[in-house]
């Protein structure tokens, strides 16, 4: 049995196609700026202009959902004590993207940085995976995040895990 395939069908899947791919690579422009800022931690107001409004965040280690403005609370750059360490001008590594449409994956690691003084080693530790997903205007709607934060961060945050094992390593 043949298919036959009319022109209006052959347009239609090659708009769509075309659609997807552009669509893929204005996911990825932005997302790659996002991680660019993100990594930097210098900019709060740039970070928060890749949010949509409607936002919902969660973070699966450390069992927390936020709106956008719980979000805001939670990641707040803008506390005083955090301080990047001067071997790791980055605070994160970004080690892999995946871009599916307005779905982006990012893998990498989180560097050492110092908090009220303190270094917060992440020998061992911090590897995430962030996933974003944009609307139409090219803002993140959703975040997800993993990562697999040193126990001494966990108990700084008053999370005590070891009761249910909530463990990551990707």
């Amino acid at each position: 049995m043949q298919i036959k395939v009319g022109p209006l069908a052959v347009f239609v899947i090659t708009v769509c196609l075309i659609g997807c791919k552009k669509a893929d690579q204005s996911v990825r422009q932005k997302t790659e700026e996002y991680f660019a800022i993100y990594s930097d931690r210098s900019d709060w107001e740039k970070l928060l202009s890749y949010y949509s409004d409607k936002l919902q965040f969660e973070d699966i280690i450390l069992r927390e959902k936020h709106d956008f403005k719980g979000f805001v609370e939670f990641y707040n750059w803008l506390q005083p004590g955090f301080e990047k360490h001067p071997d790791y001008p980055q605070s994160l590594i970004l080690e892999e993207l995946i871009i599916e449409g307005c779905y982006a994956v990012g893998m990498g690691k989180l560097t050492p940085f110092y908090w009220q003084g303190e270094l917060w080693n992440m020998d061992g530790y911090g590897d995430f995976i962030i996933t974003l997903e944009f609307d139409e205007n090219l803002k993140i709607i959703k975040q997800t995040d993993w990562v697999a934060y040193p126990p001494g961060v966990l108990a700084y945050l008053g999370k005590s895990f070891a009761s249910d094992s909530v463990a990551f390593k990707p």
